[in-house]
């Protein structure tokens, strides 16, 4: 019997547990997500009776339908849901508009996930959005970039100087062959009948040459036009499009506390 109740007490905690993770939104939550696709339909009698209804709702069933609508259609609703995110002031908002705005496709709207996160003031976004810069795809750089520039904090800068001086990165090692393949004739399937003879040749293949593990060490910038720009919003100078000259100009970019604070 108690092996028994003990199986009952783990099935009923298993449960629980599956419950809590599939939890459903709270009835606020659901009116508020209700009323962001009235917003989203742009239709101006509609959205003024959802902003109605948001008006008469606890403060605390937001955070999660606006974190929703940073996904949704049509842009205009995205940005709306980044400004009232701004509004909050719940420090958890950072986080959904960090990792949307990474990968927003409108400029528009990227700069409105930005704006919304200089309002708010989030301490780990030039952090985040720095480290965001060595990524392997080229679009998450470009976002990563654009909105440490709209974020105007100066502590961007070496992250910055350091992605357009560096020529090294997390690159995959691959394998190249180079191999010279010759096919011989190394015996024959003979076969022998009444009145006949029959002779198959069988092939061989002989290979010989190098494998050898390749790493790219190095590679060319791309967003050279990018990296200017965000220098020049952060900064409010422009030292053209050498990076030489910003090295200069900020020599502590590249110092050894520097490519700590970089990490």
């Amino acid at each position: 019997m108690k092996v028994i109740a003990s199986v009952l007490v783990f099935a009923t905690a298993a449960a629980s547990f599956a419950a809590e993770k599939k939890a459903v939104l709270r009835q606020g939550e659901r009116v508020v997500l209700a009323c962001l696709g009235m917003i989203g339909s742009e239709k101006p009698a509609r959205i003024e009776k959802a902003e109605r209804i948001l008006a008469a709702q606890e403060k605390q069933d937001f955070l999660r339908p606006l974190a929703t609508a940073l996904t949704c259609n049509p842009p205009s609703l995205r940005i709306y849901a980044a400004g009232r995110l701004a509004t909050l002031g719940d420090e958890r908002a950072a986080r959904p508009l960090l990792h949307k705005l990474v990968r927003e496709p409108k400029a528009e709207v990227r700069a409105a996930f930005a704006g919304a996160l200089r309002r708010m003031g989030a301490r780990d976004a030039v952090r985040i959005l720095g480290r965001a810069l060595w990524s392997r795809n080229p679009t998450t750089v470009r976002n990563a970039a654009e909105a440490l520039g709209e974020l105007g904090d100066e502590a961007a800068i070496p992250y910055v100087i350091r992605k357009w001086s560096g020529r090294s990165g997390d690159f995959p090692r691959v394998y190249f062959t180079q191999v010279n393949q010759r096919s011989y004739i190394q015996d024959f399937d003979v076969e022998v009948a009444a009145t006949s003879f029959i002779a198959d040749p069988i092939i061989g293949i002989s290979q010989e040459g190098l494998v050898q593990p390749v790493k790219i060490i190095g590679t060319e910038q791309t967003f050279t036009d990018v990296y200017h720009a965000t220098l020049v919003k952060l900064t409010g100078r422009d030292l053209g499009k050498k990076v030489g000259a910003w090295r200069k100009a900020y020599p502590q970019s590249l110092s050894a506390k520097s490519r700590v604070a970089v990490r």
